[in-house]
């Protein structure tokens, strides 16, 4: 859709230096508020399940510098998704709960066993999206405490992988040399 739609005519290394010079400018104008900005759109974007939280994340990367970006995905992503977890386990919890098949009996089962071990293998492991994480979590009524713990910890290494895939665009923008895979991962290396 976006090579039809055109929009990937927008990509060009000249648009990639303007938006991140602007975004950079804003940033140091505004060192206090463009963190909560940005945090504040990744809690609403956590907690209402909006698609677009991993192009969210790697922004954060393409923005901020290190290791603050990976600090405010973490931050924002627990946050977001601890609002989602209270909610659904408020209004939608016991309804859900009654219309359980045999496979969601299974994971119940072992979500009462393990929950953080389930959790934390969720999280860092990345085969369900997170909201789905979140809404079984609460589903199978998951302790709030257990859910922020693990949640803060297991989205650590995948938040700092997409952070660090922005802050790669701006390596790709400064790089003068041929434009060749291993010329890139050369750098990366230095």
């Amino acid at each position: 859709m976006a090579y039809f739609s055109g929009i990937t005519g927008y990509l060009t290394k000249e648009n990639f230096e303007y938006i991140h010079r602007t975004a950079i400018d804003y940033v140091d104008k505004h060192p206090y508020l463009s963190p909560l900005m940005f945090m504040g759109i990744y809690v609403l974007y956590a907690s209402l399940a909006l698609p677009g939280v991993i192009l969210l994340t790697i922004l954060g990367g393409f923005i901020f510098p290190q290791p603050l970006s990976t600090l405010y995905v973490i931050v924002s992503a627990t946050f977001g998704g601890s609002i989602l977890f209270l909610s659904t386990r408020t209004a939608a919890g016991n309804f859900l709960n009654k219309k359980t098949s045999h496979f969601i009996s299974k994971m119940e089962k072992a979500f009462h066993q393990n929950a953080a071990g389930c959790l934390l293998f969720l999280r860092l492991i990345p085969l369900f999206p997170c909201w789905l994480v979140t809404v079984a979590s609460a589903v199978f009524q998951v302790k709030l405490r257990t859910f922020i713990w693990t949640t803060f910890i297991g989205i650590t290494p995948f938040a700092f992988f997409l952070t660090q895939m922005g802050a790669s665009i701006i390596m790709l923008l400064e790089y003068e040399g041929p434009r060749t895979v291993s010329s890139f991962l050369i750098r990366l290396h230095h």
